[in-house]
């Protein structure tokens, strides 16, 4: 007899072939359990903001998201409006500037979460997880920077103190930046980081 009490909705598993879109598959997924409800749960209260256009979108970037291949996601969600300013940590913007100063603005590798991480330090390249960064990409984000960081304007400057606030910076330098990264969409279409 307790059991009725909690024992109310039966999983209803995900069946790919009726799913004609993916906003009908991810929906689906609501029927599921773990990450998967949570997901669609996600789904509808982005919806729900975008629909409603009076709503401040903002979002949080967690975690090795450039690394993981998502960058070009953040930036197209950018440039189609839907974000208006972005809350990231400065290890996302790094990999974000490799990216953008990388041919074809990508600098990260599919790799392996199991490789020697000795053996990668000899051959100079970073592991985050399962991908992989050659040293070479860092160099060259850190010379980007070397040349753009004197054209930086600061927001203030008192008595021999310099002030910038983050957002400022990461619009100049994406605005001084060429190619398609989060730094760039951000600063052409007015986006706060």
């Amino acid at each position: 007899m307790a059991q009725k009490k909690f024992l109310k909705k039966k999983i209803i598993p995900f069946d790919p072939l009726r799913a004609r879109t993916v906003n009908d598959m991810v929906s689906t997924l609501a029927t599921c359990s773990f990450q998967a409800r949570n997901l669609a749960y996600a789904l509808d209260v982005w919806e729900a903001m975008c629909r409603d256009k009076k709503c401040f979108r903002v979002i949080s970037l967690a975690g090795a998201m450039v690394p993981g291949g998502m960058a070009l996601l953040v930036s197209r969600l950018i440039e189609k409006k839907l974000v208006h300013a972005v809350v990231c940590t400065g290890a996302t913007i790094a990999h974000d500037l490799c990216n953008a100063v990388a041919s074809n603005d990508q600098a990260h590798y599919l790799g392996s979460e199991w490789e020697d991480d000795l053996a990668l330090r000899a051959a100079k390249i970073n592991r985050i997880y399962d991908t992989y960064l050659g040293e070479e990409a860092f160099e060259r984000a850190e010379t980007t920077m070397a040349r753009l960081l004197p054209k930086i304007k600061f927001d203030q400057v008192e008595q021999n103190v310099r002030t910038i606030t983050t957002s400022s910076f990461t619009k100049q330098l994406g605005s001084m930046l060429h190619g398609h990264s989060i730094l760039t969409a951000a600063a052409r279409n007015g986006v706060h980081i």
